[in-house]
């Protein structure tokens, strides 16, 4: 076995013994688990970096829906939480959290409900991706439809003098 393929041995053999805790810590995105009603019962380190929490802040005292915007808060409560409990899960939803700083941070998240052996619902998972990049983007997108026609309608201004 080349000194190459042993190297690439190694590291995969490394990968494979990763600490869990540690997946879950330094994942990229952000991890919260909450009881049923929304609190917040477990977050892992890259949320609390995002959002500069510490988890002594968040840990069975905030609620998930407390980190929203009131925006965010009706959403969550009108729909969000709805669909939740129809469903078991909602994907690719688009919220702003307010950080600690209370500066906003757009995120999309994605949640699962989880029930015990009664079926009763029992813990929500919830997945945060940070989106401010996305939401950049697509700001500065301009909708060439909307270009051609301010174009068009220049013009046609221009015309009627």
């Amino acid at each position: 076995m080349s000194s190459s393929e042993q190297a690439s041995e190694a590291f995969y053999a490394a990968l494979a013994d990763d600490d869990p805790l540690q997946l879950y810590e330094k994942a990229p995105c952000g991890y919260l688990s909450t009881d049923p009603g929304g609190l917040i019962v477990k977050v892992n380190q890259t949320f609390l970096l995002w959002t500069g929490y510490l988890r002594s802040d968040l840990v069975g005292k905030r609620t998930f829906a407390d980190l929203l915007t009131a925006g965010g808060r009706i959403y969550q409560e009108t729909h969000l939480a709805p669909m939740l409990h129809m469903q078991g899960r909602v994907r690719e939803i688009a919220l702003d959290l307010v950080r600690a700083d209370d500066q906003r941070l757009p995120v999309l998240i994605n949640a699962v409900l989880e029930y015990d052996e009664h079926h009763a619902p029992r813990v929500v998972r919830i997945a945060v991706f940070d989106a401010t990049e996305r939401r950049d983007e697509r700001r500065n997108m301009v909708d060439p439809r909307l270009l051609a026609t301010a174009q068009a309608g220049g013009r046609r201004g221009a015309g009627c003098r």
